[in-house]
């Protein structure tokens, strides 16, 4: 009974299988066999580790997912929400202007050594001889957030000397220049912006109704003014309906 016994345990035994594999392979190739024996260890325990993972990841808990319903709920980032504080059609002063004319031309607004110059820029035609005409100026009432009626207004600047080829610059002309608490317009030395005696204002703003000549078509410029009387800085914005009074 013993003896049945310890014949079956024998045959059970990991050690004997091994010891009985040894005997045949091993005792002859000792090296090569102990690699063999280190490499299939290692891919079994490997497989091993694996299935344990997949178990493992099987009998955890799943993590609860958001119905449908719950993310409907959630709001959406529009897709019109601004990028900035003051959205483009709100406008906005600046030191120099560029506006677009027909023909291709420009008219440009800038500042240079304490006054502010403008000229024009040639589209593909030569011109023959351009002209600014300023015809009406407007004071803007800050309290009542409104522009005071159009006033007459003369002044001009040009005319250019001599035919402008296509793509270039016309000679500068003076645009604005501080006089004595005032703002001079144009080239005219009586052209004086004198901000109405009953406002208060610490800030002059003005709107300046402008035409240019010489083009195949009259072009109206309807131009902003933003000065601190005592300083040399100017504000620039070209007039439009849609910019809310406020910005102005």
């Amino acid at each position: 009974m013993n003896r049945s016994l310890s014949l079956g345990w024998r045959i059970l035994n990991p050690i004997e299988w091994a010891k009985a594999l040894y005997g045949l392979v091993g005792a002859r190739y000792p090296t090569t066999s102990l690699i063999g024996a280190m490499v299939v260890g290692a891919l079994a325990f490997g497989a091993i580790w694996m299935i344990a993972a997949q178990q493992y990841e099987k009998d955890r808990p799943k993590a609860t997912q958001p119905s449908s319903r719950s993310l409907e709920k959630q709001p959406a980032l529009s897709s019109s929400t601004p990028m900035s504080e003051k959205p483009p059609e709100t406008g906005g002063y600046r030191d120099k202007l560029t506006i677009h004319g027909p023909d291709g031309v420009d008219f440009l607004v800038y500042p240079s050594d304490g006054r502010y110059l403008c000229k024009f820029r040639n589209g593909p035609s030569v011109l023959k001889s351009l002209q600014v005409i300023i015809s009406t100026r407007r004071s803007f009432d800050a309290a009542g957030l409104l522009w005071r009626d159009a006033v007459p207004f003369s002044g001009m600047m040009g005319p250019t000397r001599s035919p402008t080829e296509p793509g270039e610059f016309t000679q500068e002309f003076n645009f604005a220049v501080a006089v004595d608490g005032a703002l001079r317009i144009g080239d005219h030395s009586a052209s004086i912006l004198r901000w109405p005696s009953g406002d208060p204002s610490q800030i002059n703003r003005w709107r300046i109704g402008m035409r240019v000549k010489g083009l195949s078509k009259e072009w109206p410029i309807d131009l902003c003014l933003r000065w601190v009387p005592g300083t040399n800085n100017l504000g620039l914005m070209e007039y439009s309906d849609a910019i809310p009074l406020a910005n102005f």
